[in-house]
């Protein structure tokens, strides 16, 4: 991040992001999602209710869109490092990974703490009371937040 335009030659003329860092947000983000969803699937057992979303409570319903949504989580970041507010401060390493650090609680925060629960609620299944910022959820966000932050980091360097 903040290279020259002369330097950032992968910077897409189109819509004004840097491919490199949008790919690296992608990867980052599917990485993360699996390392999240082992922890859903195995230690919480709850990758149908992901399923449950979208009307299709299975397993496998589950871990797709469950990927879905951490390939898209991960492309807002990176689209969020480029966000003019930020986009003018040359992030380091350790920095982009604090910064995924922090993404991971946010969305621990609301997508899992507010938005989940009335989702479930509003498709009549058995919703946790609001807000639900569980320990075990909790921990899988700072997972996917910190594998996200340390993939984008690395590929903001290459």
């Amino acid at each position: 991040m903040g290279a020259t335009e002369i330097e950032d030659a992968h910077v897409s003329e189109e819509i004004g992001f840097d491919d490199g860092l949008l790919a690296g947000g992608a990867i980052g983000g599917l990485l993360a999602g699996v390392l999240m969803g082992l922890l859903m699937h195995y230690r919480m057992g709850i990758m149908e209710v992901v399923g449950g979303l979208y009307s299709v409570e299975s397993v496998t319903a589950g871990w797709i869109f469950h990927l879905l949504h951490a390939v898209l989580f991960g492309i807002f970041f990176a689209i969020g490092l480029q966000w003019k507010p930020f986009a003018q401060y040359d992030f380091g390493p350790l920095a982009i990974a604090l910064l995924g650090l922090a993404w991971g609680v946010a969305l621990w925060m609301v997508a899992a703490g507010l938005i989940m629960p009335l989702w479930l609620d509003a498709m009549a299944l058995p919703a946790p009371d609001l807000p639900n910022w569980a320990t075990k959820s909790g921990i899988g966000h700072l997972v996917y937040g910190a594998t996200l932050g340390v993939v984008v980091a690395i590929v903001d360097r290459i």
